[in-house]
């Protein structure tokens, strides 16, 4: 009997191809929060192209509170604070979304930037702000290391019951 290979292929394609065109007007999502008629997504991705100067794309979504359904005849503007600057890059809609190229010394320090997005549209307006992440975030080192050692020791505990009761069932009389 012959298989179909078809469908698992296309769905396969389609798992790799929509995670590629979301990360080309998007990234990593900043924040995401109400601001007045508005629910807002702030997403930012590192931007080289050769011979250009480093950019990060920073983009953002918008769908209604009540509706959720996206809303591109808005107005939006970005304050983006870099290196103790802020920077106003011009913003223009693209797909579903408003994008915002801004230059900057390095674009992969995506997310340390402050944020400071206005909107204004026939529905009212918002603004949404976005800190930057802490240069210290995330989890301390000790806590992560120390995790690492009670898993090994939970693993290696497992491993000896096991082998207790495997000897044990072994020299047990046959009854």
């Amino acid at each position: 009997m012959r298989r179909r290979s078809g469908p698992p292929l296309v769905a396969l394609a389609l798992l790799v191809a929509v995670p590629a065109g979301a990360v080309a007007h998007g990234g990593i999502l900043l924040g995401s929060a109400v601001a007045g008629p508005y629910r807002t997504q702030v997403m930012a991705a590192p931007l080289v192209r050769p011979g250009e100067r480093p950019a990060i794309d920073v983009t953002v979504y918008l769908s209604g509170v009540e509706t959720n359904t996206p809303i591109t005849d808005a107005t939006v503007r970005t304050a983006v604070t870099v290196d103790g600057r802020t920077l106003r890059p011009p913003v223009r809609r693209i797909g579903g979304g408003y994008e915002a190229i801004v230059p900057v010394g390095d674009a992969y320090t995506v997310g340390r930037q402050r944020v400071v997005v206005d909107i204004a549209g026939p529905r009212g307006t918002g603004q949404v702000t976005v800190d930057p992440v802490p240069e210290d975030g995330g989890p301390p080192t000790g806590l992560l290391a120390g995790s690492g050692v009670l898993l090994l020791l939970l693993g290696a505990w497992v491993v000896r019951v096991r082998r207790t009761r495997a000897r044990r069932e072994a020299d047990a009389p046959a009854s």
